[in-house]
């Protein structure tokens, strides 16, 4: 058998373990063959698509690269490293390759997939996603993808008129759709038109191949109309159709510990934790780490490892088991093998970080933080790492990048239209607010203690005072931070002037005691407090109540305090970068302390 013949006959080995979904096994003989010296386009495509799907998208974006390479005509690997970069949050490429792929292949699904980006929460073009839109042919026009994108995009713009009439027209052509049917209940339930909405997901349920998440968008829905009980039960029932439901699941018990039941994680026991599907078992793991169960963690995770053997997952809570027991050598230790093993992994450096830091090795942390913010230079829990790391080194970068004085802004609320002043409007807001309080503790994955937080996004509620509030929150917001300077390398800085969104928006309500453990907000530009109602001990006298910045939410050696401080006042909306380190202190008093807050995003380009 000749050499090439040998090269084709274990090219097809590797195909045919592709087929059979064993993506590590096929990388073994592509490997090989590269090392051969072989280069063909075929190797290149495959060995990037097996990268995909182990969900190593570095590689495959270099190996789809090299394909090009070697044959160009590939013109819907354009939109493959779109996707990619895309995934990998580098959202400038990911449009640069869009474009290429228009450029190479115009036509209706190169449109649509711009489209799609465009329209991402990340990117938010609307009017740009639309012109591509009205770009593809007329019966792509009035397929049930391009109708849902325009919707979209409609409501992207605050044309809700335009998004209800695309809506129906989806509705008319595709009456089976679940998705049209998804998209419907959603603009119903931004409209207040709650019995449509509610009538609409419960159709969705009535369609075929009802899904897990179907079953969530309904719970949801009931759960921001303070219909909590209804919710689980609906939840419930999901779970009776989908019983190893890891949406279903995590959704299950965090209902049931924010309405006050101290075994909330028994639903995941109904079977023995071995006989699950591994997901589902870490799931209650890391739910049980954030529950200090530690000792009950460690003999679940050695059952794990008894039954899956070395696998990287289980390891990966066997460290973050260390980190919170402060066992910080064997975290590191752990931590930087999963890291070498899986290099693409940023949830595993930026844990071999923290470890690192908390371990007084700041310094052997840096190069990791550096890969990190080049990785993803707009998530904001790497700064905050950088900005840690520079202060307990004392660098002079860290009063650059934490520059209190002209990032953190305190400021009157503008008085919203009709009313005659702020402390009228508090007057209406209250009540509002209170009202939307329904559960008896914080949600089980925040930050808060001793107090509720509300559901969904709140600005987006219909209710007349709350859109009031939405207006003069985005009024005041813009006022405030229009005059920020520009700096092309600040992760603040580099999008000031452009223009501003909210991307998330709640309510807190703290009782005696409460408080909120340092942390930031990872996918935001600007994050807030607005301080509806305060209990009188929030005074001059003291700092309890008050907000602080800079003080690490992160373990650390030493007592690093906060170092700057605002004094809480109704009527006064804070605003402060996402990635700044942000708390509130405890207080004593029998009113509780009401606040609303929001993060807000900046367009991806000025």
């Amino acid at each position: 058998m000749s050499n090439s013949q040998q090269i084709q006959q274990y090219f097809n080995q590797a195909v045919q373990l592709m087929q059979r979904n064993d993506f590590t096994g096929a990388l073994k003989i592509f490997v090989a063959l590269e090392n051969t010296g072989w280069k063909d386009f075929r190797l290149f495509r495959l060995t990037g698509i097996a990268y995909e799907r182990l969900q190593r998208n570095k590689l495959a974006c270099d190996y789809f690269k090299r394909s090009l390479t070697e044959n160009p005509a590939q013109h819907d690997l354009f939109s493959s490293l779109a996707r990619l970069q895309a995934a990998l949050k580098n959202y400038p490429t990911a449009r640069e390759w869009h474009q290429k792929a228009v450029s190479a292949a115009p036509g209706s699904d190169a449109y649509t997939k711009f489209a799609a980006f465009l329209l991402s929460d990340a990117v938010g073009e609307a009017d740009e996603a639309l012109s591509w839109l009205n770009k593809t042919g007329p019966e792509e026009a009035n397929s049930e993808r391009v109708l849902l994108l325009k919707a979209r995009a409609y409501e992207l713009k605050h044309e809700f008129e335009q998004q209800l009439s695309t809506l129906q027209t989806a509705r008319e052509q595709f009456p089976d759709s679940k998705a049209v049917l998804t998209a419907l209940a959603g603009y119903y339930n931004s409209a207040g038109q709650d019995d449509r909405a509610e009538q609409a997901y419960k159709d969705a349920l009535a369609r075929p191949h009802v899904s897990d998440r179907d079953w969530e968008n309904l719970a949801m829905f009931l759960l921001g109309k303070q219909r909590a009980d209804e919710a689980v039960g609906v939840v419930k029932k999901g779970l009776t159709a989908f019983p190893q439901s890891r949406t279903l699941l995590r959704l299950l018990s965090s209902l049931r510990y924010e309405m006050g039941e101290e075994d909330y994680l028994s639903d995941y026991r109904h079977t023995p934790l071995t006989h699950q599907p591994l997901p589902v078992a870490l799931d209650y793991v890391d739910q049980s780490i954030k529950a200090g169960n530690y000792d009950q963690v460690a003999a679940v995770l050695q059952k794990l490892i008894g039954q899956h053997g070395n696998n990287p997952t289980i390891y990966q809570r066997v460290a973050l088991l260390a980190y919170e027991q402060a066992d910080y050598s064997n975290a590191i230790e752990t931590f930087k093998a999963l890291s070498e093993h899986t290099p693409e992994n940023d949830n595993l450096k930026e844990w071999l970080v923290k470890a690192l830091i908390a371990d007084r090795r700041v310094s052997a942390a840096q190069p990791f933080i550096t890969q990190l913010i080049d990785a993803d230079p707009r998530n904001q829990i790497f700064w905050a790492l950088q900005a840690t790391a520079w202060r307990l080194t004392n660098d002079e970068r860290y009063h650059w990048l934490c520059d209190y004085d002209k990032l953190v802004k305190a400021v009157p609320l503008i008085t919203p239209s009709g009313y005659a002043n702020t402390a009228s409007f508090l007057d209406a807001l209250k009540p509002a607010l209170v009202a939307l309080h329904t559960t008896q503790r914080q949600p089980l994955e925040q930050t808060l203690r001793q107090g509720t937080q509300t559901t969904g996004n709140l600005l987006d509620n219909s209710d007349p005072v709350l859109q009031s509030l939405r207006e003069a929150l985005h009024n005041t917001a813009n006022a405030s931070l229009s005059d920020l300077p520009n700096d092309a390398s600040h992760p603040t800085l580099s999008q000031a002037g452009r223009k501003i969104d909210f991307s998330a928006s709640w309510s807190v309500r703290l009782k005696d005691q409460g408080f909120h453990i340092s942390h930031v907000h990872p996918k935001g530009w600007y994050s807030s407090a607005f301080y509806v109602d305060l209990p009188d001990t929030i005074n001059e006298s003291s700092k309890s109540g008050w907000l602080h910045l800079g003080k690490p939410g992160i373990a650390v050696q030493g007592n690093i305090d906060a170092d700057h401080w605002i004094k809480p006042e109704p009527g006064k909306l804070a605003l402060f970068p996402s990635f700044v380190w942000h708390g509130t202190e405890p207080f004593q008093a029998s009113r509780h302390r009401l606040t609303v807050a929001f993060d807000l995003r900046a367009a991806s380009h000025p």
